[in-house]
């Protein structure tokens, strides 16, 4: 995006909302994406903690679940389940910055259009 957006035309004002709203949609795309692979990985963080828990017996609840949280298996999926909220997070605030630059240049075009003669816009609304 250019330095000063109210320096540029017209047409190269619409180029560059069109390319950040493309963007936009793509990084929404992207952040379903991650979100499904974040649920899936919730989902096998639960899986493998209730089945770790299961193999402990003769113990208390306290143990038994400082025993879970120590198991390998139990410790790599959290950090698999952790790296995709990670993942999505970060995807996510791509995505709310491009929507920010095409308010940006939305707002600069509701500006410019507010300043046209009264007959321009009256064509423009025909």
């Amino acid at each position: 995006m250019p330095e000063s957006i109210t320096e540029i035309s017209d047409t190269e004002l619409m180029e560059h909302l069109r390319g950040q709203v493309e963007w936009q949609n793509y990084f929404a795309a992207e952040v379903v994406k991650l979100e499904l692979i974040e649920g899936q990985a919730e989902q096998q963080l639960k899986y493998v903690e209730a089945s770790a828990y299961l193999r402990i017996t003769d113990t208390t609840v306290t143990e038994a679940r400082a025993q879970r949280d120590r198991d390998p298996a139990v410790m790599e999926a959290a950090a698999e389940w952790y790296q995709a909220k990670v993942n999505r997070k970060a995807m996510q605030v791509v995505c709310e910055n491009r929507e920010r630059c095409a308010q940006l240049l939305s707002r600069e075009i509701t500006r410019r259009v507010g300043r046209e003669p009264m007959q321009r816009r009256d064509r423009w609304n025909a």
